[in-house]
């Protein structure tokens, strides 16, 4: 980014009378895509994340998923409130950002939160592993998810204090009478190698951070695509009147009791929605009874599987897709950065117009910290309710208190 500045600023003072203020209002013209971007994320992430903790607080029963989903939106609204104002201060003045304490703790920041979502993305990705390729097992509950999730938040602290040391104020003079002051590395780590291996290290974190999300969902999606071949092999086989196979299927058992349930409807879910409240009960070994004389009980049976089925299926999907989305929103900045840094000189040339396209997919990654509550509205039926509850509950509250 420095020796782009410093490149058009030489051919800029050419043809324009060269002053900071002229310079600082060129690199806001360029910043003019990511500046309406950063705004657009801002005004979603926030109110955003903040319904989503709050919906999933309130409503949803206590579960591991929960306890990651509340911890993953605290992050997210904790990078929308203070990253997004500062990178967004930071692109209006980008020239003259004299606020060492500022910078640092803003990337600071970044990084910690950062970090630590990525971290809690292999947590959530652990637990469904769990609950989908290890059904007989106890699944993980929320206190452990609680103890996990202040594990990473610490854990990411503890990783990311160099940025406290490295980034900082960098100054650069350009002329006898004009300095520029970049929210940067410090200017005397600039010419080291600490920073350069710093983001080696953070790269190379978030590559392997990328694979074993990889694994460990491949994983997941070879279990329900064999589960699924099985299940549609077992209903053409209860079409054909196998008793052996009804009892394979009502063997199966998705440890989902506490997945995707919330408060309210915690009974009606686990009755009324699945099963008939005037039907009779099953019973333990209803498996083992002959077919004939149970067929209506196995199918309710069956039922029963598809509806856990389903429901752990959609929050496994939802969950997946936020983890897709996190890997294509850093995959263009982690792209950029690293080869930047390896390879500064060919940077060097950089049109107005590749500047204000490098600007814009820099700031890639700001998107994982707004996206979340779309994909959740998107997947998440119940959520989508919840949410229109709430802010009409909101909104019509707030005329009721200043109807005249």
């Amino acid at each position: 980014m420095n020796a782009t500045a410093l490149n058009n600023t030489q051919s800029f003072r050419r043809s324009v009378p060269f002053t900071l203020e002229t310079l600082s209002e060129r690199r806001v013209y360029i910043n003019i895509p990511s500046i309406i971007y950063t705004f657009i994320l801002l005004f979603i992430g926030i109110p955003g994340n903040a319904t989503v903790f709050y919906i999933y607080f309130t409503r949803w029963k206590k579960s591991s998923t929960r306890v990651f989903i509340i911890a993953l939106a605290i992050l997210d609204l904790t990078n929308c409130t203070l990253t997004f104002p500062f990178e967004l201060a930071h692109m209006f003045n980008p020239f003259n950002f004299d606020f060492p304490v500022l910078c640092k703790l803003f990337r600071f920041t970044t990084y910690t939160c950062n970090s630590g979502g990525a971290l809690l993305l292999i947590a959530i990705a652990v637990d469904r592993h769990m609950r989908i390729c290890k059904p007989y097992k106890k699944p993980m509950n929320p206190k452990i998810a609680k103890l996990i999730s202040i594990v990473i938040i610490v854990t990411s602290v503890a990783t990311c204090w160099p940025s406290l040391i490295i980034y900082g104020i960098e100054v650069r003079r350009i002329t006898p009478t004009i300095e520029l002051k970049f929210c940067l590395i410090e200017t005397r780590y600039r010419d080291t190698q600490y920073p350069l291996a710093y983001l080696l290290v953070q790269c190379a974190c978030t590559i392997v951070i990328f694979i074993v999300l990889v694994v460990i969902y491949s994983i997941i999606g070879a279990q329900v695509c064999r589960r699924w071949k099985f299940r549609t092999t077992s209903l053409k086989s209860v079409g054909d009147g196998d008793d052996g196979v009804i009892a394979d299927i009502s063997s199966i058992n998705c440890n989902d009791k506490d997945d995707s349930v919330w408060k309210d409807d915690e009974e009606k879910d686990n009755n009324s929605s699945l099963v008939n409240e005037n039907e009779p009960k099953m019973k333990p070994d209803v498996a083992r009874l002959p077919y004939l004389s149970q067929s209506s009980t196995m199918l309710k049976k069956k039922k029963v599987f598809d509806s856990r089925a389903i429901r752990i299926g959609k929050t496994t999907i939802m969950l997946f897709v936020v983890t897709i989305a996190y890997i294509l929103c850093f995959s263009p900045f982690l792209g950029l950065a690293s080869h930047r840094s390896i390879y500064p000189e060919r940077w060097e040339k950089l049109s107005q117009a590749g500047e204000t396209l490098y600007q814009f997919f820099l700031r890639s990654y700001l998107a994982n910290c707004a996206i979340n509550p779309i994909i959740y509205s998107y997947f998440n039926r119940i959520f989508r309710q919840e949410c229109v509850k709430f802010y009409r509950k909101l909104f019509c509250t707030k005329q009721n208190v200043y109807r005249p």
